[in-house]
């Protein structure tokens, strides 16, 4: 098996990703799947590294609305959070944000992570995708790349 293989995840209203194929797939029960979806890719249960992919209805099609709503959920989860300026970039023939931030996640007490984050409003839909390592295992001089 290739080490870096990849598997692809479909979601039943269209959107598609992939993700490392020795990762499992753990999807949260909604109480509306065709609006709403969390899904997380890990090696196991809670890990640190992780790949999360949100879905949730909106009312504003701004993804900066979103982004600030996302904002104030990091500064709860995370001790000593700093989040980068967010950059305006195209996803698919949409508008999105990417950003990323550093801080200690409540759940991993002592582990300092880094985050890329990216946020779109699609037809009604507000789209969180969000790619999670140790801060020791961020690569790219500390900085994310434009390309996602």
């Amino acid at each position: 098996m290739v080490a870096n293989a990849t598997a692809a995840y479909t979601n039943p209203s269209g959107w598609q990703i992939s993700y490392l194929k020795s990762w499992k797939c753990d999807k949260v029960e909604m109480p509306d799947p065709a609006t709403s979806a969390l899904v997380f890719f890990q090696g196991e249960d809670d890990a640190v590294e992780r790949l999360a992919v949100s879905m949730l209805p909106v009312s504003d099609t701004n993804p900066a609305s979103l982004l600030q709503k996302v904002k104030t959920d990091v500064y709860m989860r995370y001790d000593s959070a700093e989040v980068d300026k967010e950059t305006r970039i195209s996803q698919g023939n949409q508008s999105a944000l990417l950003t990323s931030f550093v801080g200690l996640d409540t759940t991993h007490p002592g582990v300092k992570t880094h985050t890329l984050l990216m946020v779109m409003v699609r037809n009604g839909k507000g789209y969180v995708i969000s790619a999670r390592t140790a801060e020791e295992h961020f690569t790219n001089g500390g900085r994310y790349s434009k390309r996602w």
